[in-house]
């Protein structure tokens, strides 16, 4: 019974990384016929299959992605709106959001993986559609190509992802912090070209849902943030959102540290997966921290014209 406990204690330490290959150490205990060996982490199959362990499928992180934008658009509508305007039903999750016209980005809601596409334009359907299976397309709707965008995701559990931050200590002009959402949708606003309340009033919403989090870069001369970003998680998946840097910041790799500093707090929390949806200025940034493209959604709107910005 000893040996067992002990062996418990052994297999704990190797599955933190408690034992590490700098100190060694050595226990082993003969468990009902079973030998167990630890030398500095390196023999442990528990830490072994931790570092190997199979990898999410580019399929599944598409999924992940799609899924955690649908719940945030969700999220908008239910708490900066009412609950009213959330929409969740079998072939659609999001929200219908009447003040934001023919914006994709609030008014939308995505078809999730696998389900069938509204087989007719209802009134309760927003001006957006956003599907991952362009040739499923949409009832008495048109692609909006320009505004498709990539499905990005990484596996946080990787033991080949780096998310140090060497710039932190050296750094002291621009720290982490947690900027208030107000802060995160004004930044937003800006850099997006949505100068006017409406955005930041709709990201303000948020506060009232307890899966948000919000990350940023303050400038210790002027005490304002800079640079944002908000996690959203769902399930064991963390989303990356709202990430925006102030122009005359840009550059400067601050939205790489944002990132970073939301994944590290994500893996700390217990997350497995990190998701986003990229801008065409957005991807490389993500893919130097680690993410890759694994799909793409695809806008289906009403009318066939232009979608706002």
């Amino acid at each position: 019974m000893l040996a067992g406990y002990l062996a418990k204690i052994v297999i704990a330490h190797c599955l933190v990384g408690a034992v590490s290959d700098a100190a060694a150490f050595s226990f082993s205990a003969n468990v009902s016929g079973f030998y167990l060996c630890c030398l500095g982490g390196q023999h442990c199959p528990a830490l072994k299959n931790l570092k190997h362990h199979t990898m999410v499928s580019d399929a599944e992180l598409a999924r992940r992605s799609l899924k955690n934008w649908g719940e945030l658009l969700a999220a908008v509508g239910r708490y900066a709106v009412g609950p009213h305007a959330e929409l969740r039903r079998p072939d659609a999750l999001g929200s219908r959001i009447d003040s934001a016209g023919d914006s994709p980005w609030f008014n939308a809601a995505v078809v999730p993986v696998g389900a069938t596409p509204p087989q007719a334009d209802d009134a309760s359907l927003p001006y957006c559609l956003w599907t991952a299976d362009a040739a499923a397309g949409a009832a008495g709707r048109s692609e909006n190509a320009a505004i498709a965008t990539p499905l990005m995701g990484l596996d946080l559990r990787d033991a080949s992802l780096k998310l140090d931050d060497s710039s932190a200590s050296a750094d002291e002009e621009f720290q982490i912090g947690e900027p208030p959402l107000e802060t995160v949708g004004d930044i937003n606003g800006r850099a997006y070209g949505q100068t006017g309340a409406a955005f930041a009033a709709l990201v303000r919403g948020l506060a009232a849902n307890g899966r948000v989090r919000t990350y940023g870069v303050r400038d210790a001369a002027t005490g304002g943030y800079v640079c944002v970003a908000m996690a959203l998680s769902v399930d064991d998946d963390v989303g990356v959102h709202y990430v925006a840097t102030e122009a005359c910041h840009r550059r400067a790799g601050l939205a790489t540290r944002v990132v970073t500093a939301l994944l590290r707090d994500a893996r700390a929390r217990g997350a497995s997966t990190a998701t986003l949806q990229a801008t065409p200025d957005g991807a490389s940034v993500y893919e130097r921290i680690g993410f890759r493209r694994v799909g793409t959604m695809h806008a289906f709107v009403r009318g066939g014209g232009a979608a706002s910005a």
